[in-house]
């Protein structure tokens, strides 16, 4: 599979407001919550994943706070979960980790999201604290917390980049991974 990243761009809002409407429902965040990330938030650094045929699988929001990248919402599309695009993602929060020079990257989890904890486990995401009743149905959250993001960590990214291409996902950057 060939996907594409790219910075999110305000045009994508409403198609990627569905994603996100489609992957979480009662969490789902609205066009003007990410409109308003986009246009008003100096910390924020959004991304999208569209396959060749242009189809958005996959979203990527966080804020580079000094020395730490904190994910604030991260997004597979139902249909396309569970082909690594989630790691496709992740891995671009390590990128932009490295750029702003990062000690950290953290970030929420619902305590029962057991796909989501495992998969950011395979990534050295430890649990660093809890939120209580974060969620709107009352539910915790586990903060996760992935710390010293240096060159062992790097070559434990390389692994996993190379497994995914093994698997066959090719991924595609277009333009820089800046801010838009």
């Amino acid at each position: 599979m060939q996907i594409t990243i790219r910075a999110m761009e305000l045009r994508d809002i409403p198609a990627v407001a569905h994603l996100d409407h489609a992957a979480f429902a009662v969490d789902s965040w609205s066009e003007q919550s990410f409109r308003k990330e986009l246009l008003e938030n100096r910390l924020a650094h959004y991304y999208i994943l569209q396959t060749d045929a242009g189809a958005l699988v996959g979203s990527l929001g966080c804020w580079a706070i000094v020395d730490e990248v904190h994910i604030v919402t991260i997004a597979v599309h139902p249909d396309a979960q569970r082909q690594g695009l989630g790691e496709v993602l992740l891995l671009q929060a390590f990128e932009l980790a490295q750029q702003i020079r990062a000690d950290a990257i953290t970030l929420e989890c619902r305590e029962s999201n057991a796909a989501a904890r495992a998969l950011y486990a395979k990534y050295d995401f430890a649990v660093a604290g809890r939120r209580r009743a974060y969620y709107p149905d009352g539910e915790d959250a586990l903060i996760l917390s992935a710390q010293g993001i240096g060159a062992d960590s790097q070559r434990r990214r390389r692994e996993l980049r190379d497994a995914l291409r093994k698997r066959g996902l090719r991924v595609r950057h277009q333009g820089k991974s800046e801010r838009s």
